[in-house]
């Protein structure tokens, strides 16, 4: 796979980041694209998509679009399907999930579920390697694993208190996004034969870190 120019723009990542800022700050707008059961059992199932992108608050809202931008920028630059089908596959899987599973909640909104899901796809990435990139890799992965894990358990938040915000943290959006993650990564290991793909995906080949081509 030839490597993008010095120039390349992550128009996917960006255009995820003005549709959620949109749905978040223009009312209307995020009325329509919310995670809503009732409106969902009523025929607009479009919401298990596009209620990822509606916030409940900036704090909300930035902190999943600042690391979604970073990681979503790197490997759309590497592969823009490999993001693409990334991010549809994570807001399927989280928001079916979510229906299914959560009859009781009747809103949701927030695009961590996935985040959760091209965190893990990268950092299996990243684990498929040797030396520190690897282990970057692996205590990405085992980060997730406990954060995720002290939610469930503890039905809270590691990071801050969304209580104070007006909502509560849904640890299942967390597991679903990191199941779709995993299955990502099956999928593409599975359809590439060689190991190449994720060099190109992350942006190491056999000529190390930094290596330009």
């Amino acid at each position: 796979m030839n490597r993008p120019s010095t120039g390349f723009l992550p128009v996917g990542t960006l255009t995820v980041a003005v549709a959620a800022m949109v749905a978040t700050h223009v009312p209307w707008v995020g009325q329509w694209m919310v995670y809503d059961r009732g409106a969902i059992l009523q025929g607009q199932i479009w919401r298990l998509i596009t209620g990822h992108l509606f916030h409940y608050s900036a704090l909300h809202l930035w902190s999943n679009l600042l690391p979604l931008v970073v990681v979503g920028s790197w490997i759309e630059r590497k592969n823009r399907v490999c993001f693409a089908v990334g991010c549809l596959l994570a807001a399927m899987v989280v928001g079916v999930g979510l229906f299914l599973t959560h009859p009781s909640m009747g809103r949701y909104g927030g695009l961590s579920g996935i985040l959760c899901g091209l965190l893990v796809f990268f950092g299996f990435s990243l684990s498929g390697h040797s030396g520190m990139i690897r282990w970057v890799g692996l205590v990405m992965l085992a980060t997730l694993v406990l954060k995720t894990g002290y939610e469930l358990v503890s039905g809270q938040a590691c990071l801050f208190d969304w209580d104070h915000h007006g909502f509560v943290v849904v640890p299942l959006s967390h597991l679903f996004g990191m199941f779709a993650g995993t299955m990502w990564f099956l999928v593409h290991l599975i359809l590439a034969v060689d190991h190449a793909a994720f060099d190109d995906v992350i942006g190491i080949g056999e000529e190390g870190a930094g290596a330009h081509r």
